[in-house]
């Protein structure tokens, strides 16, 4: 049981450590020609630090939604192992059931609450 908390918790981290990386972008080709009075056309998309595309808002909802997946799954591996060792007491098949039922549900309300936040993002 120690030996599958501790991979468990090795690939929480590393998953984790996903959301943290940054990218690599090339210097622009055009570079000077955007730096004119009409530079308006050489605009590249939303460059806020909070509320941009790849501000803060919309990072912080990145790694939280990656955080409620890995303990969603990680809930539905738990209750099917419920399930599993129930041998058949409804009780325990109940509470099997409902765990995987609020698991599912909390997928539900991350996938639709990023969707919110790109949504009100949007809109500012």
């Amino acid at each position: 049981m120690k030996f599958l908390l501790s991979v468990l918790f090795v690939v929480f981290i590393f998953l984790l450590s996903l959301g943290y990386m940054n990218h690599v972008n090339a210097e622009s080709p055009i570079g000077e020609a955007c730096s004119g009075a009409d530079a308006s056309i050489c605009k590249e998309g939303d460059s806020d630090p909070l509320t941009g595309e790849s501000g803060l808002i919309m990072k912080a909802t990145a790694v939280l939604s990656y955080i409620i997946g890995f303990v969603a799954v990680l809930m539905i591996v738990i209750a099917g192992m419920k399930f599993v060792t129930s041998n058949g007491n409804p009780e325990a098949v109940a509470s099997a059931r409902n765990t995987i039922i609020y698991a599912l549900v909390g997928v539900v309300i991350a996938a639709s609450s990023q969707l919110i936040v790109k949504f009100i993002l949007n809109l500012i």
